[in-house]
């Protein structure tokens, strides 16, 4: 029988000896978990260039998913995109981070007065789990679980507040911050203080007493960051 002849233009097919490529399909979202935890641990440091091709293959997928993962993070102030010359890792100083310390004492004890009389029951029931994750976490030494239990925590009592056109601004005040505590082992404190300063807060709220709770919340993010001043004069010098 003669040979079906293949017309120009038409697709040739594989060899069977050809091997299928495998596509992964990695959602943006895992990506920006993956690299937002590299960055705040300081594994990716500041000022280093992302290129999307390395990590399109790092993650096994399109330059496309690895593209709105990197704009996700720019949102949170994580990275920075300058045009034809790429993204990068953003910095964050000290006086940086004495004004974004200021924005939260400024945002949490005011959620705080509007949020704590009459808080739900099961609001104060989360806040308990919260903390709980955070102290299982400390005992593993996982600094970056923390990090994401810690913003869990104080979202959900700002969120009882019902401000929602400040949410975004506290949640990038979160991811910049615990970048410049977390990112270098020296200014964070140990895993379990961390999580077990929370109780405080939690216990003047279950009080019902939204001044009380002010203040722990004020006091919790003054505190935030070990050795700030330190850090900030020699930024300044």
């Amino acid at each position: 029988m003669r040979k079906r002849s293949v017309f120009a233009g038409e697709p040739t097919p594989p060899s069977p000896s050809a091997p299928t490529p495998t596509v992964i399909a990695v959602k943006p979202g895992a990506i920006v978990s993956a690299l937002r935890r590299d960055i705040v641990l300081g594994e990716l440091p500041q000022g280093a260039k992302l290129v999307e091709l390395a990590l399109a293959e790092r993650f096994g997928c399109s330059q496309a998913s690895v593209r709105e993962a990197l704009f996700r993070l720019a949102a949170e102030g994580l990275v920075r995109r300058e045009g034809h010359k790429g993204t990068f890792v953003s910095r964050t100083d000290a006086v940086e981070a004495r004004e974004l310390v200021a924005i939260r004492r400024r945002l949490e004890p005011a959620g705080a007065r509007r949020a704590v009389p009459g808080l739900p029951a099961d609001v104060l029931a989360d806040l308990a789990r919260q903390i709980e994750t955070m102290q299982h976490l400390a005992r593993a030494d996982d600094w970056y679980g923390l990090s994401e239990a810690d913003r869990a925590f104080h979202l959900t009592l700002f969120e009882a507040a019902d401000m929602p056109a400040l949410q975004p601004i506290l949640a990038r005040c979160f991811s910049l911050l615990h970048r410049f505590a977390f990112g270098d082992p020296a200014r964070r404190r140990t895993p379990m203080e961390a999580a077990d300063r929370h109780w405080e807060i939690v216990t003047a709220a279950r009080r019902g007493d939204a001044e009380a709770t002010a203040a722990a919340l004020d006091h919790h993010v003054v505190t935030l960051v070990a050795g700030l001043s330190a850090a900030e004069a020699e930024a300044r010098a």
